[in-house]
């Protein structure tokens, strides 16, 4: 029997981006099967020094080599590689909005559609049910997200299966290698403490939020209730540069407060690229008077990350780590600081709170707003007690620690390797409805990296 053809689609396994490197995960690992046979429609493809093993080519591109906008997922270009590759079945990881156009593709009852998609709000626009109702299988990323499409899509045929992490790269170093990662990566001193964030500097990621609790913590602006030992931040004031004078504990009431003591051997640091469609990085700092006191790497690029051995070390960097996040479809640097023993303290909302709660502290919200256009409810962190948590584990080394080995627990559970096997047992009950063959022949494969 030959191999099935797969028509992978999704950002190009070339990229350091979420979509390019689970897409890459999953395919690598069931294309040593030997069942399938692999091509993948890459967005945004840049071929690199790094190597695949299956088939990459790229969207449209015009005089200048550069991919056209009216084609950057495909809406053009996926037409014609269906024409001449015929596949078997589409898989494809993106957005609702990125793949629906392969639901009104005009072969589309020439293959199957496996669609992977995030949920990072709820409730879904009701116009994504049509296109998640088209795919022969729907897979959420989690539970959280399989039942919130549901509400839009009741006729589909929802699965969930989470992201998964390499817990054998993704660990934590011994202290000389982490002190010397410090030194070398971050170019601090050994004795600073290290509040870290690896995210894409958009909105729905609360940079914001990160900043101003950051001021709150470095300067001591807050009390701690010496009753219920939350804090009450006293709300500063961008505009008069002047903080609100507090008398009782927000919690609880109780005029037994303690002054926060300035921190001044806390660092942020923030793995993003620095200009990208989110966050006034240089705003945000100066808005908080924080010059100086953040670190960001100037060279990562929209994206263009860094090596997987590198993004080890620098969680490895990290004392914490956090993200005050306004939803999330996943969440894979979560789960990857978990791996690395990082405690992490995150926001209670969309995906992530599935399997996040064991590493670290999980941090209501104090109100959900609908976004504009979407109507999808976003999450913003009560500042009080986000920065009641961050102090938590910054003043107690053994709390720290407890939720970096819990943290570190659930991520050897959700390990890439359990997760693949799960993708080839259902990519196997749609090419192989009676049972995959013990023997494939083996067939040619071209390989075929394009430049933009």
């Amino acid at each position: 029997m030959k191999k099935k053809k797969v028509l992978v689609m999704t950002d190009s396994p070339f990229l350091h981006t979420g979509f390019g490197r689970v897409g890459k995960e999953i395919w690598t690992e069931l294309n040593r099967t030997g069942k399938y046979d692999i091509k993948c429609l890459g967005w945004f493809h840049q071929p690199t020094n790094e190597g695949v093993t299956y088939s990459v080519v790229t969207t449209n591109k015009d005089e200048k080599g550069r991919i056209l906008q009216s084609d950057k997922y495909g809406h053009e270009s996926f037409p014609k590689y269906v024409d001449e590759f015929k596949p078997d079945l589409v898989w494809t990881l993106g957005d609702t909005w990125m793949t629906d156009h392969v639901a009104t593709s005009p072969s589309r009852n020439s293959f199957k559609w496996i669609g992977y998609f995030p949920i990072d709000g709820c409730p879904s626009p009701s116009k994504w049910g049509k296109v998640i109702e088209n795919m022969d299988i729907a897979v959420a990323y989690g539970k959280w997200g399989m039942e919130v499409i549901r509400q839009r899509a009741q006729k589909a045929n929802l699965k969930y299966i989470y992201h998964g992490v390499d817990s054998e790269r993704f660990r934590k170093k011994d202290s000389n290698a982490k002190l010397y990662d410090k030194r070398h990566l971050l170019g601090v001193p050994d004795d600073k403490f290290i509040i870290g964030v690896v995210a894409r500097n958009q909105p729905r990621k609360a940079f914001d939020k990160i900043f101003e609790a950051y001021f709150y913590i470095l300067n001591g602006e807050y009390f701690r209730c010496n009753k219920c030992n939350k804090i009450t931040v006293r709300q500063y004031d961008i505009v008069n540069k002047k903080c609100a004078d507090i008398s009782r504990c927000k919690h609880c009431s109780s005029n037994e407060l303690q002054k926060g003591s300035p921190r001044d051997d806390i660092r942020l640091y923030f793995h993003c690229a620095p200009v990208d469609c989110g966050w006034d990085l240089i705003d945000l700092q100066n808005d908080f008077n924080l010059a100086g006191k953040i670190l960001v790497n100037p060279n990562l690029k929209i994206g263009v990350g860094v090596a997987e051995q590198t993004l080890v070390s620098v969680y490895n960097c990290f004392d914490i780590f956090t993200l005050p996040t306004r939803g999330e479809g996943f969440g894979l640097p979560i789960l990857e600081a978990m791996s690395c023993e990082v405690p992490v303290v995150v926001t209670d909302y969309s995906a992530h709170t599935e399997w996040a709660g064991a590493g670290g502290i999980l941090v209501p919200p104090i109100t959900l707003e609908a976004e504009p256009m979407t109507n999808i409810r976003r999450a913003i962190v009560d500042m009080d007690l986000y920065v009641t948590a961050l102090m938590d584990l910054v003043e107690n080394k053994d709390l720290r620690e407890k939720y970096g080995k819990a943290g570190r627990e659930k991520a050897k559970e959700m390990d890439w390797k359990p997760i693949t096997k799960q993708w080839e047992t259902l990519v196997d009950s749609v090419l192989f409805p009676d049972g995959a063959p013990d023997k494939i022949d083996a067939s040619k494969l071209e390989y075929s990296l394009e430049e933009i």
